[in-house]
């Protein structure tokens, strides 16, 4: 641009004109054929960008994901999905999706109720079965 002595915008993107239209004459190639060659992507993006986990479903047709305990909602043929991998599918809205192996989504609910089963003493699990014999060995038993 110092040899085309150019010192303004306005004249460097004049002679940037006159140098693509060479460049192009020199380096340029016509198209095989002139259609467009691009098309449409036809992948779900929303689909694609996805966090994508299998899990296995327990006879009870539940299963965990992320320290939380999800149950799958009665479906017509319930014995089918037991023992059955799932592909747990999490938008980065944090919505789940959850689907069979073949592609078929099934309905989540949240298996936990917020209540937390409490773990009985040995003291406590006598007076919840009070009818229970303690079995005595006899006097000649090997272990007295």
């Amino acid at each position: 641009m110092r040899l085309a002595e150019i010192r303004t915008l306005e004249e460097a993107n004049r002679l940037l004109k006159g140098h693509l239209k060479k460049h192009n004459e020199k380096f340029g190639l016509k198209p095989l054929k002139e259609e467009n060659g691009h098309e449409e992507n036809p992948v779900d993006l929303d689909r694609a960008f996805t966090i994508k986990e299998q899990r296995t479903l327990s006879k009870g047709l539940s299963f965990q994901y992320k320290n939380r305990c999800y149950q799958i909602k009665t479906p017509e043929n319930i014995n089918r999905l037991q023992n059955k991998k799932i592909q747990i599918l999490e938008k980065l809205d944090g919505q789940l999706i959850v689907e069979t192996a073949n592609g078929e989504a099934l309905k989540i609910e949240d298996a936990y109720t917020g209540r937390v089963q409490k773990t009985l003493d040995s003291k406590e699990l006598a007076s919840l079965w009070p009818d229970k014999k303690l079995h005595r060995p006899s006097r000649r038993h090997p272990w007295r």
